[in-house]
């Protein structure tokens, strides 16, 4: 079967889209206390103890979040009625190190 120009350009044009389509990981680190807490490295992960409630809430779908290991509470208090939000479409991946 032979490929007309048209086909060429349409699959050509279906590669590149697929490649800029790629999420943003948005890293969340607990014990980080310095760095612009915007997400977008290990160095300027989301800090604090709203750490992972901001970091899918800046999450939109195709994107992941990368969590460094550790304990993450939705609250400081001990109320046991809040709870994370996931996000559909939204990897959420753990225990990592710190530097990956």
């Amino acid at each position: 079967m032979k490929l007309n120009y048209l086909d060429a350009l349409s699959l050509v044009v279906l590669l590149c889209t697929a490649q800029g389509a790629q999420g943003a990981i948005r890293y969340v680190d607990g014990d980080l206390t310095t760095g612009l807490n915007n997400g977008t490295s290990w160095a300027d992960a989301y800090y604090g103890p709203a750490s992972v409630a901001t970091a899918m809430t800046a999450a939109v779908s195709g994107d992941q979040v990368w969590v460094k290991a550790g304990t993450y509470k939705p609250t400081t208090t001990t109320t046991r009625t809040i709870w994370h939000t996931m996000k559909s479409g939204v990897g959420v991946y753990g225990g990592f190190a710190g530097g990956e």
